[in-house]
Protein backbone atom coordinates (compact mmCIF):
# COMPACT_ATOMS: atom_id res chain seq x y z
CA UNK A 1 0.00 0.00 0.00
CA UNK A 2 1.20 2.98 -0.53
CA UNK A 3 2.04 6.08 1.85
CA UNK A 4 1.09 9.65 1.76
CA UNK A 5 3.63 11.57 2.18
CA UNK A 6 1.78 15.13 1.81
CA UNK A 7 -0.38 16.86 -0.34
CA UNK A 8 -0.42 19.00 -3.26
CA UNK A 9 -1.49 22.09 -5.73
CA UNK A 10 -0.47 21.95 -9.08
CA UNK A 11 -1.50 25.14 -11.16
CA UNK A 12 -0.46 25.49 -14.89
CA UNK A 13 -1.08 28.13 -17.91
CA UNK A 14 0.29 29.91 -20.03
CA UNK A 15 0.99 33.79 -19.89
CA UNK A 16 2.86 36.20 -22.14
CA UNK A 17 6.38 36.58 -22.25
CA UNK A 18 6.47 40.18 -21.52
CA UNK A 19 4.92 39.78 -18.28
CA UNK A 20 7.07 36.66 -17.16
CA UNK A 21 9.29 38.43 -15.21
CA UNK A 22 6.93 40.15 -12.87
CA UNK A 23 5.67 36.99 -12.39
CA UNK A 24 8.57 35.11 -11.57
CA UNK A 25 9.93 37.37 -8.70
CA UNK A 26 6.25 37.77 -7.21
CA UNK A 27 6.36 34.14 -6.84
CA UNK A 28 9.97 33.82 -5.70
CA UNK A 29 8.98 36.77 -2.90
CA UNK A 30 5.72 34.53 -2.35
CA UNK A 31 7.98 31.76 -1.48
CA UNK A 32 9.41 33.75 1.55
CA UNK A 33 5.55 33.78 2.67
CA UNK A 34 4.54 31.04 2.84
CA UNK A 35 7.78 29.36 4.56
CA UNK A 36 5.39 30.74 7.52
CA UNK A 37 2.39 29.08 6.82
CA UNK A 38 2.08 26.07 9.29
CA UNK A 39 1.91 22.61 7.17
CA UNK A 40 3.76 24.06 4.31
CA UNK A 41 6.72 21.81 2.89
CA UNK A 42 8.03 23.24 -0.47
CA UNK A 43 7.10 25.55 -3.61
CA UNK A 44 8.23 24.75 -7.15
CA UNK A 45 7.51 26.34 -10.38
CA UNK A 46 8.87 25.66 -13.83
CA UNK A 47 8.37 27.70 -17.21
CA UNK A 48 9.45 27.23 -20.68
CA UNK A 49 9.27 30.15 -23.76
CA UNK A 50 7.19 28.72 -26.22
CA UNK A 51 7.58 29.68 -29.86
CA UNK A 52 4.54 32.27 -29.61
CA UNK A 53 5.54 34.40 -27.67
CA UNK A 54 4.22 33.36 -24.41
CA UNK A 55 5.14 31.41 -21.88
CA UNK A 56 4.30 27.90 -19.96
CA UNK A 57 4.40 27.02 -16.44
CA UNK A 58 3.65 25.19 -13.98
CA UNK A 59 3.24 25.85 -10.37
CA UNK A 60 3.06 23.14 -6.70
CA UNK A 61 2.77 24.06 -3.66
CA UNK A 62 2.97 20.98 -0.86
CA UNK A 63 1.46 20.74 2.31
CA UNK A 64 1.71 18.25 4.91
CA UNK A 65 -1.97 17.84 5.58
CA UNK A 66 -5.15 18.01 3.52
CA UNK A 67 -6.73 20.36 5.81
CA UNK A 68 -3.74 22.80 5.12
CA UNK A 69 -3.79 22.49 1.44
CA UNK A 70 -7.37 23.44 1.51
CA UNK A 71 -7.37 26.44 3.96
CA UNK A 72 -4.56 27.46 1.80
CA UNK A 73 -6.42 26.87 -1.42
CA UNK A 74 -9.80 28.92 -0.12
CA UNK A 75 -7.40 32.06 1.31
CA UNK A 76 -6.50 34.99 -1.49
CA UNK A 77 -2.97 33.92 -1.49
CA UNK A 78 -3.26 30.89 -3.23
CA UNK A 79 -1.67 30.23 -6.21
CA UNK A 80 -4.27 30.89 -9.09
CA UNK A 81 -5.72 33.61 -7.02
CA UNK A 82 -2.46 35.47 -7.09
CA UNK A 83 -1.74 34.69 -11.03
CA UNK A 84 -5.08 36.60 -11.61
CA UNK A 85 -4.21 39.52 -9.93
CA UNK A 86 -1.21 40.52 -12.65
CA UNK A 87 -4.02 41.76 -14.66
CA UNK A 88 -3.45 39.84 -17.87
CA UNK A 89 -5.15 37.01 -19.62
CA UNK A 90 -3.97 33.73 -18.53
CA UNK A 91 -4.81 31.09 -21.10
CA UNK A 92 -5.74 27.17 -20.00
CA UNK A 93 -5.49 28.09 -15.96
CA UNK A 94 -5.59 24.70 -14.45
CA UNK A 95 -5.31 23.68 -10.57
CA UNK A 96 -5.71 20.43 -9.01
CA UNK A 97 -5.22 18.80 -5.75
CA UNK A 98 -3.12 15.31 -5.54
CA UNK A 99 -1.59 13.22 -3.06
CA UNK A 100 2.41 12.85 -2.78
CA UNK A 101 3.19 9.15 -2.30
CA UNK A 102 6.30 7.37 -1.34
Amino acid sequence: MAYVDSYSRITSGTIPAEVWDEVWFSLASWKGYLQSVPGFRGLRFAARALNDGNVSFYLTTSWSYPEQLEEWHGSPAAGDKLLTKFGVEIKDLQSDTYEDLS
